[in-house]
């Protein structure tokens, strides 16, 4: 009737879709973070054999390596701790979700074991930076939402490590090297 848009209740209503969209668009956002992040990291992983026969090394001198991979990933958590407080999950995640496609070149491109080891370390503390983010930035539209979603969010990673690891098969059985298929993915 004509008197229930002069009370406000038309642009309540339009308030209230807006909303829902901006929710919907944060879960959707937050959803391609966890998958990506899945598919990135499987991406490496795949071609860990390659990258060990690339630089000549053994099982002893990459477990070194994964020494800077596991401080890494300590280090990134201590640092997405203190920066999602400050700048927010999203302004986090969209600093650090780039930074870890740039630096996943950085494991195939190595040419050294020290320069693995440091890639590693790189690579695995904006992965836990991103971690942190997505974790928090989920928590945040949950509780928009209401009820439980997180479970919907990290049902995500593993789908995305099974795209990142088919991908990663399909570019070692094609014989392109870890650092081609590491930049572009």
């Amino acid at each position: 009737s004509p008197g229930k848009e002069g009370m406000g209740l038309g642009s309540d209503r339009s308030g209230y879709r807006a909303r829902d969209r901006s929710l919907l668009r944060a879960r959707v956002g937050d959803s391609l973070v966890f998958f990506l992040a899945g598919c990135v990291y499987a991406s490496f992983a795949s071609r860990i054999p390659a990258v060990k026969n690339d630089l000549g090394i053994g099982d002893g001198q990459l477990a070194i390596a994964f020494v800077g991979l596991n401080a890494g990933a300590v280090a990134g958590l201590q640092l997405g701790g203190v920066l999602v407080p400050r700048l927010g999950s999203r302004a986090s995640l969209r600093l650090a979700a780039p930074l870890l496609a740039v630096v996943l070149i950085g494991p195939g491109a190595a040419s050294s074991l020290s320069g693995l080891a440091i890639s590693l370390f790189v690579f695995a503390c904006a992965n836990s930076v991103v971690d942190v983010g997505m974790n928090a930035q989920g928590v945040a539209i949950q509780e928009r939402y209401r009820r439980p979603l997180m479970s919907s969010l990290h049902a995500l990673q593993p789908l995305g490590l099974v795209v990142g690891s088919v991908a990663g098969a399909g570019a070692a059985h094609l014989d392109i090297s870890p650092s081609v298929h590491l930049t572009v993915a």
